[in-house]
């Protein structure tokens, strides 16, 4: 089914979900006051590139409240803590928007009452611009049908889509629209067909090695890299053969086993240009080195195993808390 539009995670916010096999909507019910809250910097606030993603995030959400700090996440605990939202945008350049901000906003989020508990649904609102994160504010929500990735994911569970296997070179599994799954061997090399699905999948699901500036296809043999620079993405297959990301649609990239693809460390970063070039709308990734971490993994059991049940949001939000 299709849940409502929520607020969702590490880089962008807006989105909902679909299950693989009812397609019955669900009416987004009214904020409740007090629901929403945008959480961002003086100076973010007063930059004329940046004010009206603020601007666009308020206009979606009339009962929320702005709240603007001076230099430190943590001004604003106080109101966070008396008006308790459900939802929590934290608005931010790419230059705010480290390592060390998403730690910060991530203990934030933990501390508006006193259990240790994440206290809402939150999400950091960025982009390769503001014309880019303006972007990500006015995303009316996803519907994803179409799944796509370099790793396995539950086929039964996607109306469609395709994965390459990671572990076993060649091997690709496709769930077809008419419900069947096909297991094929293929080449070894899978750079082409990812970049397709990077270009049409609604869901993006990654694993192998990454970097903040790239994405490893093969995880125990030898396949291409997705490389970005400058808000581009470029697949590089094992050849040497350079293929041009074209970003398609608005999709939802879920890279539930690269490290440090979230982390945003400047322009070349791999998470700005996947929300540019690959006009990726919500996303959670590692801002770290993460070895199987379940941080990354338990969301495929939450989002993509119980399809309908969750929006992203929530199932990072039910990740966390297990």
């Amino acid at each position: 089914m299709r849940l409502p539009l929520t607020a969702c995670l590490l880089f962008v916010l807006p989105l909902a979900a679909r299950a693989a096999d009812a397609p019955v909507a669900v009416p987004a019910a009214a904020p409740a006051e007090g629901g929403y809250a945008i959480v961002v910097s003086k100076a973010t606030q007063a930059d004329p590139a940046w004010a009206p993603v603020v601007a666009a995030l308020k206009a979606r959400h009339p009962q929320a409240k702005v709240i603007a700090y001076e230099t430190k996440l943590t001004e604003a605990l106080p109101t966070l803590s008396a008006q308790m939202p459900r939802y929590t945008a934290f608005v931010a350049t790419p230059k705010e928007a480290g390592r060390a901000f998403v730690a910060e906003a991530s203990r934030l989020a933990r501390h508006f009452n006193a259990d240790p508990y994440t206290d809402t649904c939150w999400g950091i609102v960025t982009g390769w611009d503001g014309a880019n994160a303006l972007e990500m504010a006015q995303c009316p929500g996803l519907t994803m049908n179409v799944a796509s990735g370099n790793t396995a994911f539950e086929t039964r569970c996607v109306s469609a889509g395709v994965w390459y296997d990671e572990l076993k070179a060649g091997l690709q599994v496709e769930t077809k629209k008419d419900g069947s799954v096909e297991r094929r061997q293929g080449g070894r090399d899978s750079t082409a067909g990812v970049v397709q699905g990077i270009e049409n999948a609604d869901l993006l699901i990654a694993s192998s090695h990454g970097s903040e500036r790239s994405w490893q296809l093969g995880h125990v043999y030898r396949n291409g890299f997705i490389v970005s620079k400058n808000g581009e993405l470029v697949g590089k297959d094992s050849e040497g053969k350079i293929l041009k990301v074209e970003g398609g649609h608005e999709k939802a990239w879920m890279p539930v086993g690269n490290c440090l693809v979230g982390h945003i460390d400047g322009p070349d970063a791999m998470a700005l240009a996947m929300m540019k070039a690959g006009k990726v709308r919500a996303a959670a990734g590692y801002t770290v080195p993460t070895w199987y971490g379940y941080a990354g993994w338990g969301l495929l059991d939450y989002f993509v195993e119980q399809p309908g049940r969750y929006t992203y949001a929530e199932a990072v939000r039910a990740n966390r808390l297990a």
